[in-house]
């Protein structure tokens, strides 16, 4: 229907259409199971959700998926498992530092020659509307940081990714500054131009609408050989 058109599972399914469908894809940050249910509609077959909210992953269970704590993943997985890690709208939750130690837990479990997708937003007026939001990640920056070869940047990581593909999805464009949108008191125009502006960007399929964020699928080339 096209009222249930979402631009950014979409691109996500793009990223993921030349991974094979038996392979061993572990999302982190799964939340209720929104991506597990896109990748099941895709046909993957083994499935293993991670999320820090044990509610969360009752719902996931429920579902009928397989489901952990961080904690749990991390003591029955010990060694690399997984074919594909999804870290989706998670990356711009972390500093740089965090996040690379982070990272760092996830690729240790995932196969040389695995896939890591990251999903996240661009800088908008609407970043900052998440509270726990610290600061967007962009794929220059994020290749840099994992490149083969040395960068003029502060830091590296200690694992090795290389840029296989990406993808930008879209979001309705939409007012944002007016008290209407806070306070429920005032003239109501602006919420029927959202609504106008969002009906238009289901009826172009995401053509008329603003470039929101990027789906990039690195594949994992192995830990950094140390000089010295």
């Amino acid at each position: 229907m096209i009222l249930e058109y979402n631009h950014e599972q979409i691109e996500l399914g793009r990223v993921f259409d030349s991974i094979p469908r038996d392979a061993v894809v572990v999302d982190v940050g799964c939340g209720r199971g929104r991506n597990l249910d896109v990748l099941t509609r895709l046909g993957f077959l083994n499935l293993i959700g991670v999320d820090v909210n044990p509610s969360l992953l009752e719902i996931v269970k429920e579902k009928g998926y397989i489901g952990f704590t961080p904690e749990e993943f991390g003591s029955k997985f010990k060694n690399a498992c997984a074919d594909a890690i999804l870290l989706s709208h998670i990356v711009e939750h972390f500093e740089y530092r965090p996040l690379l130690d982070f990272l760092a837990v996830y690729l240790e479990r995932l196969k040389p020659g695995g896939n890591m997708v990251v999903a996240t937003p661009l800088m908008s007026e609407m970043f900052y509307n998440d509270f726990d939001h610290v600061k967007p990640y962009l794929p220059l920056g994020f290749s840099m940081v994992f490149a083969r070869g040395p960068e003029q940047i502060q830091c590296q990581s200690d694992h090795m990714l290389s840029l296989q593909s990406i993808r930008f999805f879209r979001a309705p464009f939409r007012l944002q500054w007016h008290s209407v949108f806070y306070v429920q008191d005032g003239p109501k125009w602006p919420l029927w131009i959202n609504r106008g502006l969002r009906l238009l960007f289901l009826l172009s399929k995401g053509r008329c609408g603003r470039r929101s964020g990027w789906i990039g699928r690195y594949r994992y080339e192995g830990r950094r050989t140390k000089q010295g």
